[in-house]
């Protein structure tokens, strides 16, 4: 999920902005010039816009939607205290964003997005509890936040393979906070309708602390699969191509 992304945000993998060797009309950021960040921020955008649909001769698969075989979110203490997994999740809307703002240092790259609207839907199982409720089913959801503010922050490194340098991203840390964000889980508690309507009820009404207590696991998981992309585009093209 987007503690979101998600994103999500999201496609990070463009870290600089720079990747002059990719088409689409995407054009280098020089390190040196007084709007640096801004010429990042916009190529940040403009790469998302590219990428929407995938891009086969990188390996990249679409973002939009933005696919998961598997996301588990397991939280064994704390007001909400569940284990959740979703299986064949689509992220939708990940790519209708705005960039806030963007920097890069070649150490660490950081960006703010604003993405409008996500919708989470996939495969269920839950149990466990929340602010004291217990919780449980199995079934089909969807999770839909507005106005998802994303913090993306990558520590970046150096490597070399066969005599050629390139960047990698170490780790990739994102923090979400949507304005608002809806649940529908279906077929809660064997299918109960009455139970099941109420417990929706309750997590809608309680949006903001479940997804605050929720949102290191769900970035997580968020985190590992766009540090892949990212390093599935950069392995790439040389670090030559990318920095100038």
């Amino acid at each position: 999920m987007v503690s979101n992304c998600l994103s999500i945000f999201l496609c990070v993998f463009v870290i600089s902005g720079s990747l002059a060797t990719i088409p689409g009309g995407l054009k280098p950021c020089k390190q040196s010039a007084d709007d640096y960040n801004q010429c990042i921020a916009t190529e940040i955008y403009r790469a998302i816009q590219f990428f929407k649909n995938g891009n086969e001769k990188l390996g990249v698969t679409p973002l939009e939607p933005y696919t998961f075989e598997k996301l588990v979110v397991d939280e064994g203490s704390g007001p909400v205290a569940i284990t959740l997994e979703f299986k064949n999740v689509e992220f939708h809307g990940m790519t209708n964003n705005k960039i806030l703002d963007a920097k890069n240092d070649w150490k660490t790259v950081s960006f703010t997005t604003m993405i409008y609207s996500i919708e989470i839907l996939g495969d269920y199982t839950i149990s466990g509890k929340v602010l004291v409720l217990p919780i449980q089913g199995t079934g089909k959801s969807n999770i839909t936040m507005v106005d998802v503010e994303a913090k993306v922050t990558i520590k970046l490194k150096e490597v070399n393979s066969n005599g050629k340098h390139y960047i990698q991203a170490e780790s990739v840390d994102l923090k979400i906070a949507p304005k608002k964000t809806t649940f529908d889980f279906q077929n809660l508690f064997n299918g109960d309708k009455l139970l099941g309507a109420n417990m929706n009820a309750f997590l809608n009404e309680n949006h903001d602390q479940i997804i605050k207590e929720l949102n290191p696991a769900m970035s997580k998981g968020l985190s590992q699969k766009i540090g892949e992309t990212i390093n599935q585009i950069l392995s790439k093209i040389p670090l030559k191509e990318v920095k100038v």
